[in-house]
């Protein structure tokens, strides 16, 4: 077959329009999939690291304290370094975390290696973005690739519990940090060669005051919410936990309310849809985020149910069991599968407000029905 030259121009510019945003949502894809793997090895890492459930969250929440915690200053990063440069730190830097991550022999160091990994996710996530919109300058094929990469997060949120269920129990914990690798390596490669360097920017300045204060106010009250259980809520070190917190809360309002140059402008709040799509996203990211946790650890040590059973895998996968005894996590991975098809095909007809009125009391009734289904189990 002889190839025309046109034929072969239309193959080369598809290739490299792919390649770019094939290692972008690899990016995005390995954020957001370490924020739900982890939870169905919970019980795996506990009865080999001798782990109890303040341990527990500890891994699970040290990654998303430091992740929400470092967001908005990652995202100035890039304005004095180059949004390629950043994002491809943030690749080197979370791959190396999850090897540690793998190999850790403590509960202390797996915590730890943890927390680094928190330090690569905000590297990766708003860049990958970024970037998308600096490589696609046609508006069409920016949504389009604008589109691709939100899904793939659903994708990554779906393929957590599931994956993390097929590596535990067929290789154990570690495996869950060892897929990253592969994924770390192949998005780092394409991003260096798909990816031209970009010019910094320079000229915005770093709110360091205002990040430490974020840091310390959210890890003072993740410490308090945490170590409250085994040291008692009212204690006098979970007090003065709270009390810091509320005093580095206020002295970040004050800080971004007066600073040239706020890490979060205040004045955003100031518009109504800005404020009610975050406090639905917190609200639904509340949710779910905490009913895996909970979850996991209620159908494998009081249900008793395996990890296939657990993760709702088809009745072909499990090794045993009914066809009922994973509807509770199955449910809510499914409907991302439902979201992921449904903004394909239907939501672009209907305005953004009306999406969420839909949403909220779909997803009011996944809260409310799946812990009623518990009793069936």
């Amino acid at each position: 077959m002889i190839t025309i030259p046109s034929q072969q121009a239309t193959q080369q510019t598809r290739t490299q329009t792919m390649m770019p945003l094939l290692a972008l949502c690899l990016g995005y894809f390995v954020t957001i999939l370490d924020v739900t793997v982890v939870n169905v090895a919970l019980v795996n890492i506990k009865e080999h690291l001798g782990a109890n459930v303040t341990g527990l969250q500890w891994i699970v929440d040290g990654y998303a304290l430091v992740f929400a915690s470092l967001l908005l200053t990652g995202g100035a990063l890039g304005d004095r370094r180059g949004s390629r440069t950043i994002f491809l730190v943030g690749f080197a830097l979370f791959t190396l975390a999850s090897t540690l991550c793998s190999l850790a022999p403590t509960l202390l160091v797996l915590q730890i290696a943890r927390t680094v990994q928190g330090l690569g996710a905000p590297l990766l996530v708003p860049y990958s973005l970024a970037l998308l919109n600096t490589i696609y300058t046609d508006a069409r094929k920016r949504a389009q690739a604008i589109g691709v990469w939100a899904a793939v997060a659903s994708i990554g949120a779906l393929s957590g519990p599931l994956l993390g269920g097929v590596l535990v129990n067929a290789f154990g914990w570690r495996s869950i940090f060892l897929i990253n690798l592969p994924i770390g390596i192949l998005g780092f490669l394409l991003t260096a060669r798909s990816i031209a360097p970009s010019t910094p920017q320079g000229g915005r300045s770093l709110d360091l005051p205002g990040q430490g204060a974020s840091i310390l106010a959210l890890g003072l009250l993740t410490f308090a919410l945490i170590e409250g259980n085994s040291v008692g809520s009212t204690s006098p070190l979970i007090l003065a936990a709270y009390a810091g917190s509320a005093l580095f809360f206020l002295f970040l309002l004050m800080r971004e309310k007066t600073t040239s140059h706020p890490m979060l402008p205040l004045a955003l709040f100031r518009e109504r849809t800005f404020s009610a799509t975050n406090v639905v996203a917190v609200c639904q990211t509340f949710t779910f985020t905490g009913f895996l946790f909970v979850m996991s650890l209620f159908l494998q040590q009081v249900k008793h149910l395996d990890l296939f059973e657990a993760d709702g895998l088809p009745s072909q996968l499990r090794t045993n069991g009914s066809a009922q005894k994973g509807v509770v996590i199955k449910d809510p991975n499914f409907g991302h599968i439902s979201g992921i098809v449904a903004d394909g095909h239907i939501l672009p007809h209907i305005d953004n407000q009306r999406q969420i009125e839909i949403a909220l009391p779909l997803k009011i009734n996944a809260i409310l029905v799946n812990p009623a289904r518990l009793c069936h189990l």
